[in-house]
């Protein structure tokens, strides 16, 4: 008797190992993912190709010279507001980060995209940049210079 209750309790302790490992294995794995195929290379859009120039896309762009020699950036485009028509590129030279940049005014006519078309070229050099008047909004030519600010009298320090 003793031997049979020894084999019954082996078997149940077998019987319950086996069907745990089988409770642990809900499913099948997952299947290892493939590697993707390589995306054939979007169509580099060029300003050429473009049926239409957005500001968006100009501003901001490099401006060189002919030489390739940079120059500064579009930092405005300004519009005629007789036709609508675009008059001049602002281009922003010189300075750090923009601070001390010189903002000046080329006209439209005057300016041709590079054949790389990731910049706008100018026939200009950098010197004559900084010897071309400043540019300023017309709204900024016309506003009077704010005098400097008083304090109110009985303020602390007068």
């Amino acid at each position: 008797m003793r031997r049979f209750i020894v084999a019954v309790t082996l078997f149940a302790v077998v019987g319950l190992l086996l069907t745990t490992e089988a409770f642990a294995q809900v499913g099948t794995p997952p299947p290892e993912p493939r590697p993707a195929a390589p995306a054939a290379p979007a169509p580099k859009v060029t300003l050429q190709s473009m049926p239409e120039w957005y500001g968006s896309q100009l501003i901001g762009m490099d401006v060189k010279n002919p030489q390739g020699q940079e120059l500064g950036e579009v930092a405005e485009l300004v519009l005629d507001p007789q036709d609508g028509k675009l008059k001049s590129v602002v281009i922003s030279t010189g300075g750090v980060l923009g601070i001390g940049a010189k903002r000046v005014a080329v006209p439209w006519d005057q300016v041709k995209p590079a054949a790389d078309e990731q910049a706008l070229i100018v026939g200009m050099t950098q010197e004559e940049l900084q010897q071309a008047p400043s540019w300023e909004r017309a709204a900024e030519k016309a506003a009077p210079a704010m005098p400097p600010a008083t304090p109110p009298p009985g303020a602390p320090g007068r």
